[in-house]
This record gives structure tokens, C-alpha cells and sequence, in this order.
């Protein structure tokens, strides 16, 4: 365990790469060319990302905190990024 970290972060740390690693290999069964789409930009968001990328897979990303988009794109590069944040009354999209 880092010494930087105490008991209780080392295992929230733990539970989000193992719960990124269920969802996207064991039960999404992810390949390489299907698409997956991965709602937010948290702890498991990102680490289902990673794993997503690392099997070879197309990765739609959306999030409202479109700073948090851009550093998750410089993180990995995504296929696409979709900003739900509202703006002036009306959701707008980028890719």
C-alpha cells in the first residue's frame, strides 16, 4: 500500500478499479472495435475508461464539467466526448 495513503483511501481505491474492471471485461465483455459509452467522469468512469481503451475499444465519454472532459481526453484520447453541461437554456455537444 503507497505510504502516502491510509486504509480506508487504499480500499476506496480498490473497490473503484474492481468495479471498473467488472463492469466493462467481466460483465460488458468488451472487445476490440465495439463502442462503449461511459457516463461521467469519476473514480470508476475513468478507470472503466482506461480498461475500455486498453481492450481496444471505441469510447464515448459524457460529463457536465467540460475542464474535467478535456483533462480526461489528454488522460486517454476518446473516440468522442459529449458536454451535457447547460448553457444559455440549451445542452450542447462536442466531440
Amino acid at each position: 500500500m503507497p505510504k502516502h495513503l491510509n486504509g480506508d483511501e487504499a480500499g476506496v481505491i480498490y473497490c473503484t478499479w474492481v468495479t471498473a474492471w467488472n463492469a466493462v471485461i467481466n460483465k460488458g465483455k468488451i472487445r476490440p472495435g465495439q463502442t462503449i459509452l461511459i457516463l461521467g467522469t469519476g473514480g470508476v468512469s475513468v478507470a472503466s475508461l482506461l480498461f475500455a481503451k486498453a481492450a481496444g475499444a471505441r469510447v464515448i465519454v459524457t460529463g457536465i464539467n467540460d475542464e474535467i472532459l478535456a483533462k480526461a481526453s489528454e488522460l486517454v484520447p476518446m473516440n468522442a466526448l459529449i458536454s451535457l453541461k447547460i448553457r444559455n437554456g440549451m445542452r450542447r455537444s462536442w466531440y
